[in-house]
């Protein structure tokens, strides 16, 4: 039972942290894009290689546009590691260990997912992304600070 929590636990802890490191991947590639004077396709595909979905996206797309890669980043449910995809998960694993957490903790778990739900509802516009990476990253770090406030 031990050893079910604490896998529990990691894997909460483990999807929590993809989903922030590509949220600050895609801001990342989006810098570097807005730098280039020529086709920004290359960082796009760089973006990928370094989430590790290069080849799960190229066997469901053709071309690596901003748009395309963004979106299969954020929601797609196509791709495992996508920020929606990865949040789910990590509540998924605290429901498993939900006598594990505190309140506190399970409230910022839950509250993660639904704002990041409503937010990766639809696609993304350019225009919002840098505000939605913003969420992202402001509602991981709300579970870790719920986290090491409030467990031992």
């Amino acid at each position: 039972m031990l050893g079910k929590t604490a896998n529990g636990l990691f894997w909460l802890y483990r999807y929590l942290e993809r989903a922030d490191c590509a949220s600050r991947l895609i801001e990342t590639g989006q810098r570097i894009a807005l730098t280039r004077s020529g086709s920004a396709d290359d960082e796009w595909q760089s973006v990928l290689q370094s989430a590790g979905s290069l080849q799960s996206y190229q066997a469901n797309h053709e071309g690596y546009s901003k748009e395309s890669v963004v979106d299969w980043m954020l929601r797609s449910p196509d791709n495992p590691s996508s920020v929606r995809n990865c949040i789910g998960q990590a509540r998924f694993n605290a429901r498993m260990v939900r006598t594990a957490l505190t309140h506190d903790t399970w409230e910022a778990i839950n509250y993660t997912y639904i704002k990041t739900k409503e937010l990766l509802a639809r696609k993304v516009s350019e225009r919002d992304l840098p505000r939605v990476i913003d969420r992202i990253r402001e509602y991981t770090a709300l579970v870790r600070g719920a986290t090491s406030g409030t467990m031992l």
